[in-house]
């Protein structure tokens, strides 16, 4: 059957990644930190291991004037930015560095949204 709804699909999809364990987060700050040919593969994988982090922000930040999709794009974008970000960061948690950049791209949506 079609699911309609593209929250409830997206959400569905995102369930599907496992969460990543510490250590895979470690091997993959490993590879990013290294630049090696293992990069791009651990960006991808520490990107789709961190989605239902900005599910978890969104949901704290709820809008009548954008909706929830909108602010997910916007703190998906966001964690791209910090997986770019984070190799020349010296943080030791990628969530919790993530969690900075899609804090602030949710609020200014949010912001936005407001005055228009």
């Amino acid at each position: 059957m079609y699911e309609s709804d593209p929250v409830k699909v997206y959400l569905s999809e995102m369930s599907k990644v496992p969460p990543m364990t510490r250590e895979q987060e470690l091997e993959c700050t490993r590879h990013i930190r290294a630049r090696d040919e293992q990069t791009e593969i651990a960006e991808k994988d520490l990107l789709e291991a961190n989605l239902a982090l900005v599910v978890s922000i969104v949901e704290k930040h709820p809008s009548d004037h954008i909706h929830i999709l909108d602010l997910i794009i916007h703190g998906n974008n966001a964690l791209m930015q910090a997986v770019r970000a984070f190799a020349d960061s010296d943080a030791d948690s990628f969530p919790a560095f993530a969690a900075t950049f899609i804090e602030r791209a949710i609020e200014h949506a949010v912001i936005t949204s407001r005055n228009c």
